[in-house]
């Protein structure tokens, strides 16, 4: 699966189509589908529009300019994933026995 960012549309026309409030402002749509492959270098970097920029300078924590590592971004995202498991491993284990225990034994 690939995700293409387009920010260059027709706004007017847009809304029309999909029925867009007049009050919301469209930056980009987010286009997910299958694609063939994945080129090694970014296209935007390929046609010379944007060099590709350090994780670091882009991941911020609470407000602008507190910046949080890379590092520290991943091992967040491993905590909520272990944490998310281990909610997910105790609602079934509590389902399961809550299904499987008669009543008032």
């Amino acid at each position: 699966m690939g995700v293409g960012w387009v920010s260059i549309f027709q706004r007017e026309r847009l809304h029309q189509i999909l029925g867009i409030p007049d009050n919301i402002q469209v930056i980009a749509l987010l286009c997910i589908g299958y694609v063939s492959h994945f080129e090694a270098t970014p296209e935007l970097q390929t046609k010379g529009w944007r060099q590709r920029l350090p994780l670091d300078s882009l991941i911020m924590e609470n407000q602008w300019n507190q910046p949080l590592s890379a590092t520290e971004f991943r091992q967040m995202i491993v905590q909520t994933q272990q944490s998310a498991e281990l909610i997910a491993h105790n609602t079934n284990k509590a389902v399961n026995e809550s299904l499987l225990t008669t009543p008032k034994s």
